[in-house]
C-alpha cells in the first residue's frame, strides 16, 4: 500500500488552554476496534465510537487517534496498539466494550495526501468481524438500508460498467499497488466527489447557523454527517441515481442542503438545536458543486473506460488537485476564477506540479483565487527543520511565544526524539487574577519533509496543530485540526 505524509508544529495563541476535555479512553471496557481512515489517509485525527447517535464527541464516548498512517487499533505493520508493551502506543487504542448499532466517527487530524487538515467527519457502522477502514463510501452506507446498499450498488455498476460489491464499498480506496483499474478509478472519483461535495455543503451551513444549546453540546461542531444523513434522503427520493447523476441535478442538491424551516440538512441541525442567523443559505450552491463536477468528471482528468489505469502519484496529483478547487468553492464567494483554475487542474502544468510532495495545496488555490493562476512553483519547498532551525525552535534553546497579553511560553522541539513541550509561564488560565504555571507536553510525528502533526496533552485533551513550510521557506502554523468547540484560532506564520 501507498501511504502519503506531511509534518506540523506550534506557535499557537494561548487561548488554547481554555480547552478542556476527556480522558483518552474508558480503561475499564475490554473490547476493541481496528480500522484506517481514508480520504487521503488520515493522521492524527480523533477516532470515537458515537454511542448517543449525536455526532457529538461526548466525554464518556470511547476514543482515540489515528497514527501517521491514518491507522488506529493494529498499525499497518501489524503492531498491535492495544496490547503493546510501548505505552505511547495506547493512544492509539479503542477499547469500546458492548455496542450495537453505534457509528465509528473520525475528525480532525491531517490529509497525509494533500498535506492539509482532513475537513469533515467520516463514519460507518461498528462491526467487531472486519477492519473499521472508514471513508466517504461508508459515510453514505451508514445511513443506509440494506435495500438501498443494494440500490447505491446497481446505480454505480450501471454508470460506470463495473461490477463492484459491497466489499468493495469498504474496502481501502487508495490501496494500490502499482496501478488503478478502471473500477477503483470510479470509487476514487465517487468517494471524493461525495466527500468534497457535503464538505462544500457542511462549510455554507456551518456559517447560517449557531447552537442554541450553550450550555449543553447538542449540535455537532462539524455539520458533514448532517449532509451525509440528508443527502441519503435526497438520494432515495430521487429514486437512487448514480452519485454523479444524482449531484448534477439542481434539484438533489438544494433537496440535501434544506431550508430553513424545513427539511434536508438545514432541518436536521435545527431539530439538533441549531439556530439560522437569518442569512439566507447560498443560492449558488449547485454552481459550486457543478465545479466539482467538472474536474472529478472528466474523463481526462480520471481516465475512464475498462482499460483505464492511473499511478499512485498520479492518483495523488489527481486528490490534491480536487483539494486546491475545494478549497476554493468553500470560499464565502465564488472568485470567477474557478473555470480558469479547473481547465489548469485537469491536463495543465498545476497538475503534473501536484505530483511533488511538496505542492502547497492551500496556497496554490490562493493563487487562483486571487489571479486566476498558479503563479509559483511549489516543487521544491524548503524542508520544516529548516524552517525550524530558521524561526529559533529546537530542543537546546526555549523560544519564548507571547499570547499579546503577558502570558508567554517557551517552546522546545526535539526533533530526534520526537518530542515537544510548551512550558507556559504567566498564563491565568483560570482567570483569577494570578498566574498558573502549567507544562504542557506532546509529540511531534513528520508527515513528509514539508509537514508534521504535533500533538498535545491540554489539560487532559489530546489537541492536534499543523506544522508546514510555505514556499518562502517560512514556518507556518495552522490550529484549526484543534477541537475547541468552534473556536478556530486561524493560521500564522513565524
Amino acid at each position: 500500500m501507498k501511504c502519503i505524509h506531511r509534518t506540523v508544529l506550534v506557535g499557537l495563541p494561548l487561548v488554547l488552554l481554555a480547552a478542556c476535555g476527556a480522558p483518552n479512553q474508558d480503561g475499564g471496557n475490554p473490547s476493541t476496534l481496528s480500522g484506517l481512515a481514508v480520504d487521503g489517509y488520515v493522521a492524527g485525527a480523533t477516532v470515537y465510537l458515537d454511542i448517543t447517535g449525536d455526532g457529538v464527541l461526548d466525554p464518556f464516548e470511547p476514543r482515540a487517534r489515528t497514527d501517521a498512517d491514518g491507522y488506529f487499533g493494529v498499525a499497518q505493520d501489524g503492531t498491535n496498539y492495544c496490547t503493546s508493551s510501548n505505552t505511547t502506543h495506547e493512544k492509539y487504542c479503542l477499547r469500546t466494550g458492548a455496542y450495537s448499532g453505534e457509528l465509528i466517527r473520525i475528525k480532525g487530524g491531517i490529509d497525509t495526501l494533500t498535506g492539509e487538515p482532513f475537513r469533515g467527519v467520516l463514519t460507518r457502522a461498528a462491526d467487531a468481524a472486519s477492519s473499521q477502514i472508514t471513508s466517504p463510501l461508508t459515510s453514505l452506507l451508514g445511513y443506509m438500508t440494506a435495500a438501498q446498499v443494494t440500490a447505491f450498488l446497481n446505480a454505480e455498476n450501471t454508470a460506470a460498467g463495473t461490477s463492484l460489491t459491497e466489499a468493495d464499498l469498504n474496502a481501502d480506496l487508495l490501496d494500490i499497488s502499482t496501478t488503478t483499474d478502471a473500477a477503483q478509478n470510479h470509487l476514487i472519483r465517487t468517494a471524493w466527489l461525495v466527500h468534497k461535495s457535503v464538505h462544500v455543503m457542511a462549510t455554507e451551513l456551518k456559517r447560517r447557523y449557531t447552537d442554541a444549546n450553550t450550555s449543553n453540546a447538542a449540535l455537532a461542531n462539524d455539520f458533514s454527517p448532517y449532509v451525509y444523513e440528508a443527502m441519503v434522503t435526497a438520494w432515495e427520493a430521487a429514486s437512487n441515481p448514480d452519485m454523479e447523476t444524482f449531484l448534477g441535478t439542481t434539484a438533489n442538491v438544494d433537496a440535501t442542503l434544506g431550508t430553513p424551516g424545513g427539511s434536508g440538512a438545514a432541518g436536521l441541525i435545527e431539530s439538533n438545536g441549531g439556530v439560522n442567523d437569518g442569512g439566507a443559505i447560498a443560492a449558488d450552491m449547485a454552481t459550486r458543486i457543478g465545479h466539482l463536477l467538472s474536474l472529478i468528471g472528466d474523463a481526462s482528468h480520471f481516465s475512464l473506460g475498462s482499460t483505464a489505469t492511473h499511478t499512485v502519484a498520479e492518483i495523488e496529483a489527481r486528490g490534491r488537485a480536487i483539494e486546491v478547487l475545494t478549497i476554493m468553492l468553500t470560499q464565502t464567494a465564488l472568485s470567477a476564477n474557478e473555470a480558469a483554475a479547473i481547465a489548469d487542474l485537469i491536463t495543465g502544468a498545476t497538475l503534473t506540479n501536484l505530483q511533488n510532495a511538496s505542492a502547497d495545496v492551500a496556497q496554490i488555490a490562493a493563487d487562483y483565487i486571487a489571479t486566476g493562476s498558479a503563479t509559483t512553483d511549489y516543487s521544491s519547498r524548503s524542508d520544516l527543520s529548516t524552517a525550524l532551525s530558521g524561526a529559533g525552535i529546537n530542543a537546546s534553546t526555549p523560544t519564548t511565544l507571547n499570547d499579546g497579553s503577558g502570558g508567554t511560553a517557551d517552546v522546545t522541539i526535539d526533533t530526534s526524539n520526537g518530542t515537544v513541550n510548551i512550558d507556559m509561564s504567566s498564563v491565568d488560565i483560570d482567570g483569577d487574577g494570578n498566574p498558573d504555571t502549567v507544562s504542557l507536553p506532546g509529540t511531534i510525528t513528520a508527515v513528509n519533509d514539508y509537514t508534521s502533526v504535533m500533538t498535545l496533552d491540554v489539560l487532559g485533551s489530546e489537541q492536534t496543530i499543523i506544522l508546514e513550510t510555505d514556499a518562502s521557506g517560512n514556518l507556518v502554523v495552522d490550529t484549526s485540526t484543534m477541537d475547541l468547540e468552534g473556536v478556530d484560532l486561524g493560521t500564522f506564520t513565524l
